[in-house]
């Protein structure tokens, strides 16, 4: 009892208008910073953007310079970060490729490693394809996969370097993924010509495909 009463004196009605705001002065009215955030929504994502680009290496960075010495000399094509994780292993491996393949991203390819990719997702292997002669309409063809592929776009254009990034390469069974190719990784059998297992064909891994790989020696999950 007395908990509510009508004011005294009593208020005035608000001042009415006859004319419907538009929407933007609704949304100012009722929801400033929202309409703030909407007017500089496009502002904000991009500049996040660039905030989440990958910085660039400098050719005085020291693991770049041994990696780029070890290429030049022939010393060695295909590299391995190993680390704890959280250690910005796998970041670092982006920013060394980019540096490698002059920013150029169509001479990237990144791969994560896992326990159930096999040889035939990587090197070589059958896919269905499409076939109207046939009754169930679909037919198995073997075809080069992702690292098979990208090595012979690399052979087209020798003059340029392509990089291969395999994240967690310790998650994969790197004998059973890479197969006869884990030999011809190295220097001195790069360019010479080998056989596949699967189609017979024979191959090579040309001088400028660089791999750089990131391992957790300390993951025992796998």
């Amino acid at each position: 009892r007395g908990r509510f009463s009508l004011c005294q004196p009593a208020l005035p009605w608000p001042p009415t208008t006859q004319q419907r705001p538009t929407n933007e002065v609704f949304l100012q009215e009722l929801s400033p910073k929202l309409a703030t955030f909407l007017a500089t929504g496009q502002e904000a994502k991009s500049a996040e953007k660039q905030d989440n680009a990958l910085p660039s290496i400098s050719s005085d960075d020291e693991i770049y310079a041994a990696i780029e010495s070890a290429i030049t000399t022939g010393e060695s094509l295909a590299f391995l970060l190993a680390g704890p994780p959280g250690t910005g292993k796998t970041r670092y491996a982006r920013r060394l490729a980019l540096k490698i393949a002059d920013d150029d991203t169509s001479r990237m390819l990144f791969l994560q490693f896992h326990p159930a990719i096999g040889y035939d997702d990587f090197i070589e292997g059958f896919r269905p394809t499409r076939d109207e002669t046939s009754q169930s309409g679909i037919k198995y063809e073997l075809a080069p996969r992702l690292f098979l592929k990208f090595a012979q776009q690399a052979a087209k254009i020798p003059e340029k370097r392509f990089v291969v990034v395999i994240d967690e390469l310790n998650r994969g069974d790197v004998s059973r993924i890479f197969g006869e190719v884990l030999t011809y990784l190295e220097p001195a059998y790069r360019n010479k010509e080998f056989t596949l297992s699967f189609s017979g064909e024979t191959t090579f891994l040309p001088e400028n495909l660089i791999i750089i790989a990131t391992a957790n020696p300390y993951d025992r999950s796998v």
